[in-house]
């Protein structure tokens, strides 16, 4: 492995249906807490309205328009609490994606032997911190992150470009040196309003297609095919 590379400075990891698909889980609780409010929560809808979205925004559509915007805030730390307990009893499983720990593990054996071009690494995500937290430490890859960048305490979540330029000012990195890792077209559309020129598509939740029209620019179902040198080739063909 080279001792230095000549784009690559920084990776910004998306959390849910990026890290581990948790889509399935999110799925069958949704269903669970929306279908007392008329909601009948098939893929069609899910992925439509749901994926990759910030909660206060999507219940603020989904639930009656008389909730407070404190009963908003309310449902969706109830949901995400449902969530991480459903993992915690055994009831879903959450794993990490294929070939996920190597690749970390490969950064970081990169960052020890060349501290002077370390690549940072940060979490950039539209879940809640208790969830982020907890997916990160329940996966056994919380070690590798330096910071968890929060949408919730972001002026605004993504799609919106404030987490994705957050995370890049927390880094120190730039958006020609920066590779985001995305599963949603609500996070990659933010990374690319962020003017993020590589973003890794991952196809966990949705189709190669619509991860392109969103604006991915190297598409992968995990990340056993990838390497810190591919992806600095990456960067210097932008």
């Amino acid at each position: 492995m080279t001792s230095s590379f000549k784009k690559l400075r920084g990776l910004l990891f998306d959390i849910d249906g990026t890290l581990s698909n948790t889509d399935e889980i999110h799925f069958a609780i949704m269903q669970q807490v929306l279908e007392p409010f008329g909601h009948k929560v098939d893929q069609t809808f899910y992925q439509a309205k749901i994926t990759g979205r910030h909660n206060p925004v999507l219940f603020r559509e989904l639930l009656p328009s008389h909730y407070t915007d404190q009963q908003i805030l309310d449902f969706g730390d109830n949901k995400e609490s449902i969530f991480r307990n459903s993992i915690s009893s055994g009831s879903h499983s959450m794993v990490a994606a294929e070939g996920l720990v190597d690749f970390l593990s490969s950064l970081k054996s990169f960052n020890e032997s060349n501290p002077q071009s370390a690549v940072k690494c940060h979490c950039v995500t539209n879940a809640c911190r208790a969830n982020a937290e907890f997916m990160v430490t329940h996966l056994k890859i919380d070690h590798h992150f330096e910071t968890l960048v929060i949408g919730d305490e972001c002026e605004h979540g993504k799609p919106h470009p404030a987490p994705y330029l957050e995370g890049m000012k927390r880094a120190g990195i730039k958006p020609d040196e920066t590779v985001v890792f995305e599963d949603s077209p609500a996070g990659i559309r933010s990374a690319v309003a962020a003017g993020v020129k590589v973003i890794v598509g991952i196809t966990s939740t949705q189709t190669e297609e619509a991860l392109s029209k969103a604006g991915a620019t190297y598409i992968v179902d995990n990340f056993s095919t990838l390497t810190l040198e591919k992806l600095d080739e990456l960067l210097q063909k932008e």
